[in-house]
């Protein structure tokens, strides 16, 4: 899910600060902001979805960002559900963020 970053894109999704996403159009700026949204959720304990606000200029990219977020969350459930192996948390986590979106 995250291979396909560029380098610049694999950094803003550094969580231990806010930040801000600026870019021209077709950049990519609503595909970061899903992937960061999804990293945040995975990978700090302390953080939970009404916690996490992400802005954009018009109500398509929002839309469209809700859209990603669910399908990286739904495709990191179904990677869980097919490995019973991974940590149990893990799945109760994905699961639950892919349940609570909004």
């Amino acid at each position: 899910m995250f291979q396909d970053l560029t380098f610049q894109q694999f950094c803003a999704l550094d969580h231990r600060r806010n930040m801000v996403v600026t870019a021209g159009p077709g950049a990519g700026k609503t595909r970061i902001l899903s992937h960061r949204y999804c990293f945040l959720l995975l990978m700090d304990d302390r953080v939970s979805v009404p916690e996490i606000l992400t802005l954009t200029f018009t109500e398509k990219a929002a839309e469209e960002m809700k859209t990603r977020i669910y399908s990286m969350l739904s495709r990191l459930d179904q990677i869980v559900r097919d490995n019973p192996g991974l940590e149990e948390g893990l799945r109760k986590k994905i699961h639950e963020r892919r349940l609570n979106k909004g």
